[in-house]
C-alpha cells in the first residue's frame, strides 16, 4: 500500500469509512455564530449559521491584519528595571511594564474583524450535513439545496445550489455602520471597531458584473480585498435553476486598495471559469475532494466510545481547515473570528500554551508538514525577536514575547506576560518534534539549530550560581498564575524544565554538526533541579491538601486549582519525567504530581486545561483518568460547532470561569483546546519519549478493543495496531528512515520489548496466534447486520 508517493500503514477505505461515520448532521445551522459550522482551507475560512431570514457566512482571512507597531522598540524598558520594580511591589504587574494604553483605541497589531455575507430568500433550513471527509457543508431548505466549500487550492469560498437563488448582501468589516444592529452575533467588544477603522482610509468599493469588489488599505502598508460574483443558469439536466456564489479574499503585504481589489476579483474569475462547464466544475470539486481524502487518509483511530471518536475526527477536520503547510502560522482563532466584534485578544499568536497545544497533534497524526507554517514564521520573526533581546536583555540572540502578530511583532496588551521565558523554548520544542519525526535536514540546519542557539543567549544569561554550586533562576514566570504570590518568583519549574530541555537539544544538534558541546554540557550539569516536595502518599495528601511532587516554583507549591499546568511541563509536553522513567525518584515525583493535580481540582480550569490534563495523565500512567478528562471535554466544553469558547457549555459550577468568562465574551474562540484533545487521544495509542516507541501505553480499562493506523513516532516510524483485551494482537511498524527501533507494547504475558535495526522501507509485523494483519481495521464501525 502506498500513500503520497511512499508506503503507508493506512488503508484509505478504513479512514474514509470512519470519517463518513462522523459526518455532522443537524436540523439547523445554529442561530448564532458560535453554533455555526466552520469551513476553511488554512488561509480563508467561513462560519455558516443562521437560516431565516438569511443564511449567514462570516468570512475571514488569516492574514487580514493591522500590523501597525504602535510601541516603538526603543520604548522597551530593560529587564533589570522590570526586576527592580518587581522587588518593590507586591504585585506581579510592576510599573516598569504597565499594561499598554493603546494610542489608536485598539491595541495593535491586531487581526481585523471578519466580514459577513447574508444570503436571503433561501427558505427555512430543514437539514445540514457537514461532510468532514470532503470538507463541505450541504444544506437543504424548504425551497432549495446548496453546498459550501472553502476551496482547497483557491483563496475562495464557493456556494453552489439548485433552486431559487439568494439575494446577497455583503457587509465589509471596515464599514462601521454595518456593525450596528447586526443580528445574531454578540455586541462588538469594547472599544467599537470604528476606533480601529477610523484611522484607516475608506475602502474602495465598486460593482462588477453580478457582484462587487472591495479593496482596503491598512496604515502599515498591507491591503485586504474581497470580491464576489453570483451566477445563475438553467441546466438541461435539472428542472431547477443552478446558481453559484464565489467569494474571493486577497491579501497583499504591500499594496494599494485598488491593487488588492483587482487580485480578489481575479481569484473570483479563476474559480468562475471552472463553473462554466460541467467538466470544469467536476475538475474543480474533484481537486478539492482529493485534497481532503488525502488529508484524512494519513491516520485514523477507532475506539469503543462514540463521543470521543466523533470529536476526534471533527478536530482533525478542523485542523486541516485551520492550517496548511504553505499558509500563515496558526493563531488563536485560525481563519475564523467571532461575528460582529473584534477578534478576542486581537487574534494574536499566544506563545505560552495556545500556539504550542494547537500544533501538538500534527506530528503524531502524520501531518508534520503542517508545522512548516510555524517554521517559516520563526524565520520571519527572528529580526523582531533579536531587537527585543538587544533592547530588553542587552544580549545577542533572540527573545520571543508571549503575544505577537503573524510576523512576530510584540503585542503589548499583555504587559509582563510578554517577558515570560517559556515562550521561545516551547516553540523550539514544537519544531524539534517536527524534525525528530521527519529528519528534515534543511529544517535542522536552517531553522532549528540557529533558533536554539539564538534562544540560549538571553535566557541562559539569567542564571546565577548559588552557594550550592548550582545555577538558579532568580526570577521566572509561571503563566497565568494570579493571587497573592504573583506569577514571578525564583526557580519556576516551567522555566527550569525548558532550560534543561534547551540545553539537551543544543547538545543533540551540535553533536550532529560536529560542534563543541562543552559549554552546554557544563551548564546542564550545574543547572538547578526542578523544585519538588517529598511524596506524601495518598493519606498524607488528603490530610495536608498536598501530595508532593513538582512545585510551581521553589517558594510555592500547587495549593489551589490553576488553569495552566505550567509546573508539569517536564511531564508533558517535554516528557523528561514520566511514570516509566528509569529512576525511581522521578517515577515517585510524577505519581505525586498527578495526585496533587487531582487534589487541587479543576475549579479554575478552562477547556485547554482539561484536554492538556488528559495528556499529562496518559504520561503519568493513569489512562482511566485521562479518559475521564477527555470525556469531560467532549461532553461539557464544546458546543454544536465543536468550538471551545473559554467556558463550560454545561455544568456551570464546574469552573469559576463560567462566572468570570463574560469579560472576554461568550464567543471568545481559541483553538488550542480542541487540538490538545486530538493530541491527547492519539497519545493513548502511541508515545515515543526516551527513544522508545510505546504502543497502547495508556489504553483505558473500559476500552476492551481499539485500533489505529498511520500514527507517527520520532525517528520516522509509522505504526498501525490492534488491541484486544488490553494486549496487542496485531502490529505493523513501517520505517521511513534508517534507524534502530526500540519498541514496547503490552503482550499476552506482560510488557514486550523489541529492538530491531531497520532500513527505510523495512516493515516489522507482529501477530498473535488466531489473529492477522487484516484485523488492524476499525473496531468501532457497525457490522452490515447492525447497519441493516
Amino acid at each position: 500500500m502506498t500513500h503520497g508517493g511512499g508506503a503507508t500503514t493506512v488503508d484509505p477505505a478504513h479512514s474514509r469509512a470512519l470519517v463518513d461515520r462522523h459526518a455532522r448532521r443537524r436540523p439547523s445551522l445554529g442561530a448564532e455564530w458560535r453554533d455555526g459550522t466552520p469551513l476553511g482551507n488554512g488561509r480563508v475560512g467561513a462560519v455558516v449559521w443562521g437560516g431565516e431570514p438569511a443564511v449567514m457566512l462570516t468570512v475571514d482571512h488569516a492574514e487580514f491584519w493591522d500590523r501597525t507597531a504602535e510601541f516603538p522598540i526603543e520604548e522597551h524598558r530593560p529587564f533589570t528595571e522590570f526586576i527592580a520594580a518587581l522587588e518593590h511591589r507586591d504585585s506581579s504587574w510592576p510599573a516598569a511594564w504597565p499594561v499598554h494604553t493603546p494610542a489608536f483605541g485598539v491595541v495593535t497589531p491586531t487581526r481585523l474583524p471578519p466580514s459577513r455575507f447574508e444570503l436571503r430568500g433561501l427558505g427555512r433550513v430543514v437539514h445540514s450535513h457537514h461532510d468532514l471527509a470532503m470538507g463541505y457543508l450541504h444544506v437543504i431548505t424548504d425551497d432549495t439545496e446548496f453546498s459550501i466549500r472553502a476551496l482547497a487550492g483557491h483563496d475562495a469560498i464557493l456556494v453552489r445550489g439548485a433552486g431559487r437563488p439568494p439575494a446577497i448582501t455583503f457587509h465589509w468589516a471596515g464599514d462601521a455602520a454595518a456593525w450596528d444592529g447586526r443580528p445574531g452575533g454578540q455586541p462588538p467588544m469594547t472599544p467599537h471597531p470604528a476606533a480601529l477603522f477610523d484611522r484607516h482610509s475608506a475602502p474602495v468599493r465598486t460593482p462588477i458584473v453580478d457582484g462587487e469588489r472591495l479593496g482596503h488599505a491598512v496604515p502599515d502598508g498591507s491591503a485586504c480585498g474581497v470580491a464576489w460574483q453570483s451566477t445563475r443558469w438553467t441546466s438541461p439536466d435539472s428542472p431547477f435553476d443552478i446558481w453559484s456564489v464565489v467569494i474571493g479574499l486577497a491579501h497583499l503585504r504591500h499594496g494599494s486598495a485598488d491593487q488588492v481589489a483587482t487580485v480578489a476579483e481575479a481569484i473570483v474569475a479563476a474559480v468562475g471559469d471552472d463553473l462554466e462547464t460541467p467538466e470544469a466544475l467536476e475538475t474543480l470539486v474533484a481537486a478539492h475532494d482529493e485534497h481532503w481524502l488525502d488529508f484524512h487518509s494519513r491516520s485514523w483511530i477507532s475506539v469503543p466510545d462514540r463521543a470521543i471518536e466523533s470529536l476526534w475526527y471533527a478536530e482533525m477536520a478542523k485542523l486541516g481547515s485551520a492550517v496548511r503547510a504553505d499558509g500563515p502560522p496558526l493563531g488563536l482563532q485560525g481563519p475564523w473570528s467571532p461575528d460582529g466584534r473584534l477578534p478576542p485578544w486581537g487574534g494574536d499568536l499566544h506563545h505560552n500554551v495556545n500556539v504550542q497545544l494547537s500544533y501538538a497533534p500534527m506530528a503524531i497524526t502524520n501531518h508534520a508538514e503542517l508545522i512548516d507554517s510555524l517554521a517559516r514564521y520563526v524565520t520571519t520573526a527572528r529580526p523582531h525577536w533579536h531587537e527585543l533581546a538587544t533592547s530588553v536583555f542587552g544580549t545577542d540572540g533572540v527573545f520571543v514575547p508571549s503575544a505577537t502578530d503573524d510576523e512576530g511583532r510584540c503585542r503589548h496588551e499583555w504587559a509582563t506576560v510578554n517577558l515570560a521565558f517559556s515562550s521561545g523554548p516551547w516553540l523550539a520544542q514544537v519544531l524539534h518534534t517536527q524534525w525528530r519525526h521527519t529528519g528534515d535536514e534543511a529544517l535542522l540546519d536552517e531553522v532549528l539549530r540557529p533558533f536554539l542557539h539564538d534562544l540560549a543567549e538571553p535566557l541562559l544569561a539569567q542564571l546565577r550560581e548559588h552557594d550550592d554550586g548550582r545555577l538558579h533562576l532568580p526570577y521566572g514566570y509561571s503563566p497565568e498564575l494570579i493571587g497573592p504570590s504573583g506569577a514571578w518568583g525564583a526557580d519556576a519549574s516551567c522555566d527550569l524544565a525548558l532550560f534543561a530541555w534547551l540545553l539537551d537539544a543544543l547538545i543533540e544538534v551540535d553533536e550532529l554538526a560536529g560542534a563543541d558541546t562543552s559549554r552546554w554540557r557544563d551548564l546542564a550539569a550545574r543547572l538547578a533541579p526542578l523544585p519538588t516536595d517529598a511524596d506524601m502518599g495518598v493519606i498524607g495528601g488528603v490530610l495536608s491538601g498536598r501530595s508532593g511532587g513538582l512545585r510551581v516554583r521553589a517558594d510555592l507549591a500547587l495549593e489551589r486549582s490553576h488553569r495552566h499546568h505550567s509546573h508539569l511541563l517536564a511531564i508533558h509536553p517535554l516528557r523528561t519525567m514520566t511514570h516509566d522513567h528509569v529512576e525511581p525518584a522521578v517515577r515517585s515525583a510524577v505519581q505525586a504530581s498527578m495526585r496533587n493535580l487531582v487534589l487541587a481540582g479543576p475549579g479554575e480550569w478552562v477547556g485547554f486545561s482539561v484536554a492538556w490534563a488528559a495528556s499529562i495523565a496518559a504520561h503519568c500512567g493513569a489512562p482511566d483518568l485521562a479518559l475521564g478528562y477527555l470525556r469531560d471535554y467532549a461532553e461539557r466544553w464544546v458546543g454544536p460547532s465543536t468550538f471551545h469558547l473559554q467556558t463550560s457549555r454545561r455544568g456551570e459550577a464546574a469552573t469559576i470561569w463560567n462566572e468570570l468568562g463574560g469579560f472576554v465574551g461568550d464567543d471568545a474562540l481559541s483553538l488550542e483546546a480542541g487540538f490538545a484533545f486530538a493530541a491527547a487521544v492519539a497519545e493513548l495509542f502511541m508515545q515515543d519519549h526516551g527513544d522508545i516507541v510505546r504502543v497502547f501505553p495508556a489504553l483505558p480499562s473500559s476500552w476492551p478493543m481499539a485500533s489505529f493506523a498511520g500514527l507517527r513516532a520520532a525517528g520516522g516510524w509509522e505504526l498501525a495496531a490492534r488491541a484486544d483485551g488490553g494486549r496487542v494482537v496485531a502490529l505493523r511498524v513501517l520505517a521511513h528512515r534508517d534507524g534502530v527501533l526500540h519498541l514496547r507494547y503490552p503482550g499476552g504475558d506482560g510488557t514486550v520489548d523489541v529492538h530491531r535495526e531497520m532500513a527505510a522501507g523495512d516493515e516489522l509485523t507482529i501477530v498473535e496466534a488466531g489473529w492477522s494483519l487484516d484485523d488492524i481495521a476499525p473496531t468501532s464501525l457497525p457490522t452490515p447486520l447492525e447497519e441493516a
